[in-house]
């Protein structure tokens, strides 16, 4: 096969604690730094910063921070999951850094993987009118921002089910 000018796209939840870190020191909140158990310093460090080289990548423009971020996000990428990421294959990748969910998107997306499942069961010929709000609500608080949203989609299917399974409908029947 030859894969001479193929793009992939990688997805991965590794390292997601460099950007919780990211953000911590970002945000300048010195009580979200205690919450860690760690000093700001220990923090860069674990980023790969010191005091000094930390104030330099602040006077970078955006696209530069991002670019520096990138960098240093496969090198510690490298140092902690060095095994599974191999050199060769980092220095081929570029990152895109995503952003946790918000509340509001949350409520999109459960949404949307409930209106999918009320779909299914529609084109099977059952009925499904409502989606209780303990439902929702367990949905939303088993919501993790390590994980994202892929075990959402299985944990609502799961959930519908035994709500209407409680009502009498068995939909692996069909």
């Amino acid at each position: 096969i030859d894969l001479k000018g193929m793009t992939f796209i990688l997805t991965t939840n590794a390292g997601a604690e460099f950007w919780d870190i990211l953000k911590v020191i970002q945000m300048k909140d010195v009580d979200a730094i205690k919450r860690t158990g760690k000093t700001r310093l220990q923090l860069l460090e674990l980023l790969g910063f010191s005091e000094a080289t930390y104030a330099e990548f602040e006077k970078l423009s955006p696209a530069a921070q991002r670019e520096k971020i990138g960098e240093i996000y496969k090198d510690y990428l490298g140092k902690r999951y060095g095994e599974r990421f191999l050199p060769e294959i980092l220095s081929r990748l570029d990152v895109v850094p995503f952003d946790y969910l918000t509340p509001e998107m949350l409520d999109k997306v459960i949404r949307k993987f409930i209106n999918q499942y009320r779909s299914k069961i529609l084109e099977k010929k059952k009925v499904i009118s409502f989606v209780s709000e303990e439902v929702y609500e367990e949905l939303i608080k088993s919501y993790n921002r390590k994980y994202g949203v892929r075990p959402l989609a299985r944990l609502t299917q799961r959930k519908l089910t035994r709500a209407l399974r409680g009502l009498g409908e068995n939909l692996d029947r069909n």
